[in-house]
């Protein structure tokens, strides 16, 4: 009997959903910049200290990489940058994601990070905040998105989207693959702040997204675990079943499915709360 993909199980624990929760760091930076900005003179010194590229990269928040280039005539120019750097960790061996903010009123390059062939983390120094904050006019970020091995390349997710709509300055987030294309969610003039009712609706839009994947692509294996998860009175069995199915799930936005529903998707949605998103990304194959 077939099972309906958006009936979920509401006791089944989700290992996807819990890497969107880990945000400990970004709040710690923030409420230390308030703190600093709002407290004595005496701590401003400790602050921008404690805050700062060098320290956070010695205490291993960060992997700071010294840009090579960071005026630039206009946007276009550091877009193109940014890109360029990019795309030569994407074709690095192994690969790697690379991340650059630009600040929105000088077109500066702010800061560059490098990561992994599956994630990346920047943040920027309370020096660049203030900076930003003083402009008015926020910054962009573009990061990699490493080619999966059918020569696809995930479009943008849960995690740049939440990091587009919990920070104030931050105004444009875009992924960018190898070859130069990408998949970009930008504010839009009526965009209101979110609140968690909202950005929830929005990561359980998703998660049906990845839970169709799996229904369309392995629909044996889905109701076989589903089946069997229900069944089941073995608590350790029930275990076991929703670590499988979770580790699926994790896959399925490498399948170009998922990436289909996931560009559609953000191109219907994104309007109603106040994004716009673009995507020029193609079904690119991989190289000989």
């Amino acid at each position: 009997m077939k099972v309906n993909p958006y009936s979920g199980i509401q006791k089944m624990k989700n290992s996807y959903l819990n890497r969107f929760t880990r945000y400990p760091f970004r709040k710690k930076v923030l409420n230390t910049a308030g703190a600093i900005l709002t407290g004595l003179g005496a701590y401003i010194g400790t602050g921008f200290y404690e805050n700062s590229y060098y320290k956070l990269n010695k205490d291993g928040y960060i992997n700071y990489v010294t840009p090579v280039q960071k005026n630039f005539e206009t946007q276009n120019d550091a877009v193109d940058y940014a890109k360029r750097q990019i795309i030569n960790g994407l074709k690095s061996h192994p690969p790697y994601e690379h991340l650059v903010y630009i600040n929105n009123a000088t077109n500066n390059i702010l800061a560059e990070f490098k990561g992994d062939n599956s994630h990346v983390t920047g943040r920027l120094s309370l020096t660049d905040q203030i900076g930003v904050a003083y402009y008015g006019e926020g910054y962009s970020i573009l990061h990699g998105h490493p080619e999966n091995g059918n020569g696809l390349t995930n479009p943008l997710g849960f995690n740049d989207f939440y990091f587009l709509v919990t920070d104030e300055y931050n105004t444009e987030v875009s992924a960018v693959n190898k070859y130069g294309e990408v998949s970009k969610l930008k504010k839009l003039d009526n965009f209101r702040p979110l609140n968690e009712e909202q950005i929830e609706d929005v990561r359980t839009k998703i998660i049906d997204i990845l839970k169709l994947s799996f229904y369309k692509t392995r629909p044996g294996l889905y109701d076989s675990i589903i089946d069997s998860y229900t069944k089941s009175k073995n608590p350790v069995e029930k275990e076991i079943l929703s670590h499988k199915f979770d580790s699926i799930l994790t896959l399925q936005d490498t399948t170009i499915y998922c990436n289909m529903l996931l560009h559609a998707f953000w191109k219907k949605h994104a309007p109603k709360i106040g994004l716009e998103y673009f995507t020029n990304f193609s079904r690119n194959n991989p190289e000989k």
